[in-house]
């Protein structure tokens, strides 16, 4: 395919090379929000202190696409989200403003779509397709066959009841599916014509107008090479012919109409028999999706059968995969990039080496996206890892589970900030509480499986049911390995399968990587790990198999094996390693996250189980920030993204339960009691069930809004957060096999529920009493963000009060007229003055101001001090006093300057049910480098120090967050 024309775009800053943000806003694209209407809000976002617009992917996704990662054409710029034009629109606001702009790629997968050229490609001509090398297919596995589980029904059944006819339109043969329409092999056009032309011959003679023209089609099918055609030559004369027949078949109406109607009538006669006999010929095969997906020969994101892989560690994929987008940079209209899913990748490594250089030449004039420069090339240009100045700014989308680190050799400026989310998130945690809490969900749910248990068998039964493809896959690979090497012997099948899904579900990270043809020591570690994990808990498999998979994953290659059986080795390994992670994302925090409810606020992408049942304090928040910026001080802070389960502001108002514990027991003990007569039984079982109970009480306390007026979609939102929640659990439903009459009854409830008066004053009460602590977590959560070490992103609307829970309830339209208004409001106040702007703030807390206000003065520190906070160390500030437990703060250095945050945590009971301000720190202080004096940022009150101890009841007599810098 060729790449579409593309305006020159300006340059967004003077800059080029490495340009790490100050700070980023994510914006979620669609229709309803382009890329006009983003550039639109870039005055506002530049005012509040944005430097980077984070905008999620833009190239080509199916019409009408909620989000963008479903890519049917790489090569343009989406046109629902304006196209070339729009992209300029975009580029010069970001120009005048200063701004850069990141953006979101998605290099794992496309769209197995029949909007994608590329895989309708695939579907017409099998292995001679151009694309065929473009996507990850077996295509040994099915005689050069692409398995498509697309059928509601088995296929026998889905003709017999005419699920599947052939037609002829302006496009030419296609077959009509439901939902969709595929395109036929133009080898197997004869089959459809013959039989006509045969009849025709007789009652009309040869020379008959739609006898010759029968002819003719037939006989250029006829001549069409095979789609396991090998040379060049047969494929280019199989696409040229293909095009051929295509045109003649769409000139049939303009050149006669009767003629047409004869060829119309010749498509009708193909049904029964003869449909089966040319389903049998096409390059694909249909296949019922709850029994195809066993013998599926592509790779999937996830389980997500219509996202198909893409082999971007082909040199020439790569290149056609990245060309819009090297484009992009070179015309100034992209800064950096955030990869999608780098686990997905065959080689992450080689890929992100390649990728930064192509991304830095491009930014710097070079050349781009050339053909052969894929990601085994080498020269990977100066420096190292953690986001050196010479390098193109790109971040990955990369879940590191508990002390895991990122891989130092990747070019890459860091994660996208899951880590970050998960300390903060932890910290506002009070253990003790936590520790009380679990006592009643246990009580009350009945539940008593340890986190860590309940993972590991999520992700057995999602390897199981939902991955059984791709174990079917790696086993038969495994088998053919094994049955190469001379001193393996006797490994069973089944015992095979059986062990490799164990050792998979064992694995406590989302993947190993290879490096230089081997594994790193630290991933031989996890590997000895999972191996010992399945001793434990699966003694009856711990023998020959498991011995074999452990050398297998360790690469532990005999000498003198033959080249190609090392090849397919490091083949297996690779594969392997893509399986796993998928096998986490599904199992751990699809299920998992789920069906272990004791305090949702902690189940986010990213946190590993210790860290769900003992969450680090104060010193784990400080270590963890520590080693992030010791290596990568670069990388993203997030606090909420479009992929977390509930917004911050949310997770922030949970956590305030761990600290009234018992009031929290007494509301659920409440709840249940008198919305027993809500529940009702299906087969046996209640709806819902405690645990999903418990869940949904959390879900309404986090998400009820501040507001009445506010309230007139909670039972929308409700209802479809339960089904999903339920769905996802696949405890009494599943995404594979929905219950419909669970489901119905459980939505039942949630609409009685929420119909009881008495039950929703009762949660307003709750809330009221957990409002106020939570707003203040948020304050807190988002000034530790803005001020520590990388680059904070706050996603779309949350510079406001955000009770968003999981996609898509996170991705509905935001108002930046009411935020723009707002803002505006604030400058003008703190222009005013600023510390009567605080108070009016904060006793206005519920329309959201006070968290503008701190996220706007925080952020233009970040603009007037970009290289304090770019490079500036992190140093953990000492607490003393009555309530030194119950503040976090840290300090940002330089040679010139310093600048300190100051957060509480876990501050509900100081505040006597109001801010904790003023009075209520008693004698608690901090130590500060400075003897003198000091400002207040977020106020500009200029405060007194004594000997460098700053007490808190003065840091936060207006706002119960502090900025604190030297005068």
């Amino acid at each position: 395919m060729t790449r579409s024309a593309s305006r020159s775009l300006p340059a967004p800053c003077s800059r080029r090379g490495m340009h790490v943000p100050t700070a980023t806003y994510r914006l979620q694209l669609d229709a309803r929000f382009d890329l006009r209407a983003a550039a639109a809000i870039v005055d506002y976002l530049a005012e509040l202190g944005v430097g980077d617009v984070y905008l999620s992917p833009i190239l080509t996704a199916p019409r009408g696409a909620a989000h963008g990662y479903h890519v049917t054409d790489p090569t343009r710029i989406n046109p629902e989200l304006g196209g070339d034009e729009g992209m300029a629109t975009l580029a010069a606001a970001l120009t005048d403003r200063g701004c850069g702009s990141l953006l979101d790629i998605v290099p794992n997968h496309l769209a197995a779509s029949t909007e994608n050229p590329w895989w309708v490609d695939v579907l017409t001509h099998g292995p001679a397709s151009a694309q065929g090398s473009s996507f990850d297919i077996d295509w040994e596995a099915s005689d050069g066959r692409v398995v498509l589980p697309i059928l509601g029904r088995p296929l026998d059944e889905a003709i017999d009841a005419g699920d599947i006819t052939l037609a002829l339109d302006d496009d030419g043969l296609h077959l009509d599916v439901p939902g969709d329409r595929l395109p036929l092999d133009p080898a197997t056009c004869a089959e459809v014509f013959r039989p006509t032309l045969a009849r025709l011959r007789v009652t009309l003679g040869d020379h008959h107008p739609a006898v010759r023209e029968l002819a003719r089609l037939v006989g250029i099918a006829e001549h069409v090479p095979p789609r396991h055609a090998s040379s060049d030559h047969e494929r280019h004369r199989r696409h040229e012919l293909a095009d051929e027949l295509t045109q003649r078949l769409r000139q049939l109406d303009a050149h006669s109409p009767p003629l047409h109607r004869v060829f119309t009538d010749a498509v009708r006669e193909v049904r029964d028999e003869r449909l089966r006999d040319l389903l049998e010929r096409q390059p694909y095969e249909l296949a019922f999706w709850r029994t195809g997906v066993e013998r599926l020969n592509y790779r999937r994101f996830f389980d997500i059968t219509d996202l198909v892989g893409v082999r971007v560690e082909d040199p020439q994929v790569f290149a056609e995969r990245h060309e819009r987008i090297f484009q992009l940079i070179a015309d100034g209209a992209v800064t950096g990039l955030r990869v999608d899913h780098v686990d997905g990748l065959l080689d992450p490594g080689g890929y992100l080496t390649t990728l930064e250089r192509q991304g830095r030449s491009a930014a710097t004039g070079g050349a781009h996206g050339r053909s052969g420069d894929g990601p085994d090339a080498t020269g990977a240009g100066e420096g190292s890892g953690g986001g050196h100045p010479d390098r193109f700014y790109v971040v990955v989308e990369k879940i590191l589970e508990g002390d895991e680190p990122l891989p130092q050799e990747w070019p890459v400026a860091g994660t996208t900030g899951y880590e970050f989310l998960n300390a903060v998130n932890a910290v506002l945690v009070d253990g003790e509480g936590l520790a009380r809490i679990e006592e009643i969900y246990r009580d009350v749910t009945g539940r008593r499986t340890a986190v860590a248990d309940t993972r590991y068998r999520c992700k057995v039964d999602v390897l199981q049911e939902l991955f059984r493809g791709e174990v079917e896959g790696l086993t038969r690979r495994l088998v053919d390995l094994a049955g190469r090497i001379p001193e393996v012997a006797g490994v069973a099948v089944e015992a095979l399968r059986e062990t490799l899904i164990a050792l998979t579900a064992a694995f406590p990270v989302y993947r190993t990587y290879l490096s230089d043809g081997h594994l790193p020591a630290r991933d031989r570690a996890r590997l000895e790990h999972a191996t010992g994990e399945v001793r434990r808990r699966r003694p009856d498999l711990d023998g020959r198999e498991l011995v074999f998979l452990e050398r297998v994953a360790a690469l532990d290659v005999p000498v003198g094996i033959d080249e190609d059986v090392r090849r397919d080795w490091r083949e297996v390994v690779l594969r392997w390693q893509q399986l796993t992670g998928p096998a986490m994302a599904k199992g751990f925090e699809d299920t998992t996250f789920y069906v272990e409810n004791r305090l949702i606020s902690l189940n986010e992408v990213g946190v590993d189980p210790d860290g769900i049942e003992r969450p680090a304090g104060v010193s784990g928040f400080h270590q963890r920030v520590t080693d992030r910026a010791r290596t990568w001080p670069h990388a993203m802070t997030a606090t909420s993204t479009h992929d977390t389960k509930r917004s911050e502001d949310v997770r922030a108002r949970l956590a305030v339960l761990t600290e009234i514990p018992d009031e929290w027991a007494a509301a659920v003990t409440r709840w249940t009691a008198s919305n027993a007569h809500h529940r009702r039984d299906v087969d046996g079982r209640t709806a819902p069930d405690r645990n999903e109970e418990w869940l949904l009480y959390q879900a309404l306390i986090g998400m009820w809004p501040l507001h009445r007026d506010d309230e007139t979609d909670v039972q929308a939102r409700v209802r479809q957060f339960a089904q999903k929640a339920a769905r996802e659990a696949k405890v009494n439903t599943s995404w594979l096999d929905p219950d419909e009459r669970y489901e119905g009854t459980l939505l039942g409830f949630v609409d009685r529920v929420l119909a009881d008066e008495e039950f929703v004053a009762d949660v307003r009460r709750f809330v009221g009493r957990v409002a106020l602590p939570g707003a203040v977590n948020s304050l807190s959560q988002v000034l530790l963000k803005l001020v520590a070490p990388g680059v904070p992103d706050t996603y779309q609307g949350t510079e406001l009060w955000d009770w968003s829970l999981v996609d898509p309830d996170n991705r509905r339209p935001v108002d930046y007229v009411h935020r723009r208004r707002l803002l505006d409001g604030v400058r003008s106040a703190v222009a005013a003055d600023p510390v009567a702007a605080a108070d009016d703030a904060r006793e206005g807390w519920r329309d959201g101001r006070v968290k503008l206000l701190v996220v706007w003065r925080a952020l233009q520190q970040r603009q007037a001090r970009p290289a304090l906070l770019r490079d500036g160390t992190y140093e953990p500030v000492v607490a003393s006093g009555v309530h030194r437990d119950r503040v976090v703060a840290f300090l940002r250095r330089d040679a010139q300057e310093w600048i300190a945050a100051i957060a509480p945590r876990c501050a509900a009971a100081i505040g006597a049910g109001g801010w904790p301000v003023r009075g209520t720190w008693g004698d608690t202080v901090v130590q500060l480098p400075g003897t003198a004096g000091a400002r207040e940022l977020l106020t500009g009150r200029v405060l007194t120090l004594d000997d460098g101890r700053l007490r808190l009841a003065d840091a936060f007599a207006h706002l119960p967050v502090a900025l604190i810098s030297p005068t």
